[in-house]
This record gives C-alpha cells, structure tokens and sequence, in this order.
C-alpha cells in the first residue's frame, strides 16, 4: 500500500514537472526571440519564420532534455521504493515460513511425549504434562498440609516461597529427560519471534499471541512455575510476552496465592493483606 501511494505521489509530480518543463520552454524560446529581435532585427522575407523555428526548435529540445532527466530521477525514485517493499514482503515471508515450521515440528513433539506412570499407563501428549502438573501439585500440597494449611504472610512467606521451588525442581529434575525437547524447541520459538530482524516490534506481539494460543491450560501452568521457580528463570520475560498470566486459569494452582507469589508488588500488598487479617484472627482466637 505504501508502494502504491508513493508511485501514484510520483505520477502526479511527473505531470507537474512535464508541464512546468514546457511552460519553462516557451517562456525561454519567447525571452530569446524578444531579445534577438531587439539586439539583431530580423531580415524581411523568409529570414523571420526560419529564425522562429530555430529559436523554437532549440528551446523546446533543451525543455525536452529537462524533462527526461526529471522523469528518469522519478522513475528511480519510484522503483526504489517498490523494491524496498518487495523485500519487505519477501522478509515477512521468510519469517513467516520459517515461524510455522517450527510451530509444525513443536506440535510433533507434544504428540510424541510420553510418561510412564506409577500404574505403567502410558500419559502420552498434553496428558503428559497433565500428569507432570499434577505431580508437582501433588508433593507441594503435601507440605503445604504438612505446615497446617496456614495463609502465606511476612512470617512465612521466605519457607513457602522454597518448598515451592524445591518441590517443583524435584519433580521437573525427575522428569526432564520427557520433556527437555519439549521446552528448548519452545524456547527456540519465542527467540526467533523475540529476536528476528525480519518483522517490526508491533508485529512481534501478533507471533507470540498465535504461539499463546498453541497452548493447553495445564502447559500455562507449568509453564508459570517453569519461568518462575524452574530453571526457565533467566526466560521469564518469555512468559510475560506471551502474556500467560492473562490466560491462565488460577481455579487450577495448587492454592490461590500463587497467583501473586512471584510478582514483587502484588506481593508486598497482599502479605500486608494477609498479615493484617492474621493479626485480626489472632485476637478473636485470644478472646475466646
């Protein structure tokens, strides 16, 4: 659209410029008669129409001569920028190409993982990572319990904090011959939308939001505590990017305040929430 803007912008200053050039002819033809005809008066007979001609002739090949230059300097310009869109376009193709097909292949490995489990059914795809969620769940909430259930505050928050990370790396360390594929082809995806040269920046939000989409609810959950409490750390801009938090399912976390654990303001308004509300359990269990 741009090419197309530019050209019809060149078109209109080609007619300008060539009408400028002819007027500019004339003019030139008229002033060099007007003076020739003072300086050197013309002979009677046919010395007149010839000496017209001639000065004509002249003028209008030298407005001729202005008038290729200016259109060959447009036609350049013009082709110019049809030549910077092609490009474009060829760039944007060869992202494109290059993004589906490893969009393609990250499909192929979610269908080829397998877990065995404790009852030697075979957890196959995004059951898989299901089973694998679940696990990680299953051993956080057992400390969880085995600390009475209590609500995350100043006091305890630190020791939370560590059983979470220390359940999740126990369970991902298990099991990450499964699905390390999985997650450096994953990885290897949101670099190539993340550091292409080949799209804008505005552009870059679109690829990730399609990648977003690829996603099952149980891999937005693993993937949260992955870029959170797993070795994904040093990726967590990774997770923002594709904007998970927005379509995660918190009804699925292993307790409500994860949601927030991680984020440092949130964290800081909701233990001050949490703390005050301790505060106040604390002296009506006193007064009874």
């Amino acid at each position: 659209m741009k090419s197309l803007t530019i050209i019809k912008r060149l078109s209109k200053s080609i007619w300008s410029r060539i009408i400028f050039g002819l007027l500019a002819g004339v003019l030139i033809w008229i002033l060099i008669h007007k003076v020739f005809t003072f300086v050197f008066p013309f002979g009677k007979g046919e010395d007149t129409p010839v000496a017209y001609v001639n000065s004509l002739v002249s003028c209008l090949a030298f407005a001729g001569l202005i008038i290729t230059i200016l259109l060959q300097q447009q036609e350049l310009i013009a082709t110019r920028a049809e030549f910077k869109q092609q490009n474009a376009t060829f760039s944007k193709q060869r992202f494109e190409t290059s993004f589906f097909n490893l969009l393609s292949v990250h499909h192929s490995i979610v269908d080829k993982i397998v877990i065995v489990d404790e009852n030697r059914v075979n957890q196959n795809s995004r059951d898989a990572i299901r089973y694998l969620y679940g696990q990680f769940t299953g051993l956080f909430i057992q400390w969880y319990r085995d600390q009475g259930s209590t609500k995350i505050t100043s006091a305890n928050f630190g020791s939370h904090k560590d059983a979470l990370i220390d359940s999740f790396r126990e369970v991902f360390s298990k099991f990450e011959h499964y699905i390390g594929h999985y997650l450096s082809n994953l990885r290897a995806l949101m670099d190539v939308i993340h550091q292409s040269s080949l799209i804008e920046d505005d552009e870059r939000k679109f690829y990730f939001l399609i990648l977003q989409a690829q996603l099952g609810p149980y891999e937005i959950l693993f993937l949260y505590y992955y870029f959170n409490a797993g070795p994904g750390q040093f990726k967590k801009e990774y997770f923002n990017l594709l904007e998970l938090g927005r379509v995660m399912n918190p009804v699925l976390l292993p307790i409500p305040d994860h949601s927030w654990i991680f984020d440092e303001l949130p964290s800081k308004y909701m233990l001050a929430k949490n703390d005050k509300e301790e505060q106040t359990d604390g002296k009506l269990r006193r007064k009874w």
